[in-house]
């Protein structure tokens, strides 16, 4: 028996995603980054006078911009100051060098790890990834960081919707732009334009295989 051809809306109603996002994220202050850091720091067993110094001179004399994006290299650098497994993936990320595998970054799901290192770490490991375009590698991680407790979470969401879009997942990337755009405080121009841009481009990739798969109906 032939099943009856379906409208285009009605295929975009069913497989629309379920997910409706209330939460609203905000991009952290600079003061109130450093604070964290410097209270994290002070918590941790062995921290020395000279790490201490170290961090209270990164955030004094290195503030070019407040922006989301250069608070998370400062969380970052602070805690590869601190940290022996972050300053190595750190180190590594930064490196100008071409890779063929990504950097050990197996400490960030090790139990009893601080949630704010981890998740900031993850976003900063999260974003070197995309930039290598190891999308794979890339999406398991950001998936993996709280978005609760980063310092920039619109460099979360535009860096998810750029893996699942470099793996032609559609519909996470869809997601991940519609919360960017919708859900995110203070997102910097240079991501809005270009997540507007991209979220064009795969509702057309969507629409299309769309009308194709109802006229194979």
């Amino acid at each position: 028996m032939r099943m009856p051809l379906l409208s285009l809306s009605v295929i975009l109603t069913l497989v629309a995603p379920a997910w409706s996002a209330s939460e609203v994220y905000a991009p952290l202050k600079l003061e109130d980054a450093r604070g964290q850091i410097l209270t994290w720091a002070a918590a941790q067993p062995g921290v020395t006078e000279k790490q201490q110094t170290d961090l209270a001179s990164l955030w004094t004399t290195d503030l070019a911009s407040d922006e989301g994006d250069r608070i998370l290299e400062l969380v970052a650098k602070s805690f590869a100051i601190v940290d022996a497994d972050a300053a190595k993936l750190v180190t590594a990320c930064n490196a100008t060098a071409s890779v063929l595998l990504p950097p050990d970054a197996a400490f960030l799901k090790q139990p009893g790890r601080d949630p704010f290192l981890t998740a900031n770490l993850g976003l900063f490991y999260g974003r070197y990834l995309v930039e290598r375009k190891m999308f794979d590698e890339a999406i398991d991680q950001l998936n993996s960081v709280d978005a609760r407790r980063v310092v920039d979470p619109a460099s979360l969401f535009f860096f998810k919707a750029v893996a699942a879009q470099g793996l032609l997942e559609v519909k996470p990337a869809l997601q991940s732009l519609d919360q960017l755009l919708k859900n995110v405080e203070r997102v910097p121009v240079r991501y809005s334009a270009t997540a507007t841009l991209m979220q064009a481009d795969l509702q057309a990739l969507e629409e299309k295989s769309l009308g194709e798969i109802a006229r194979l109906m």
